[in-house]
């Protein structure tokens, strides 16, 4: 259960990563 979470956790954290540097390269475009 603690590995189940821990890896959900990861993807959370990675998922999260991809998010914010999608958003600072589209607010990098619009300026």
């Amino acid at each position: 259960l603690v590995l189940v979470h821990a890896q959900d956790h990861l993807m959370t954290s990675m998922l999260a990563r991809e998010l914010v540097a999608e958003l600072i390269e589209l607010h990098e475009k619009v300026q």
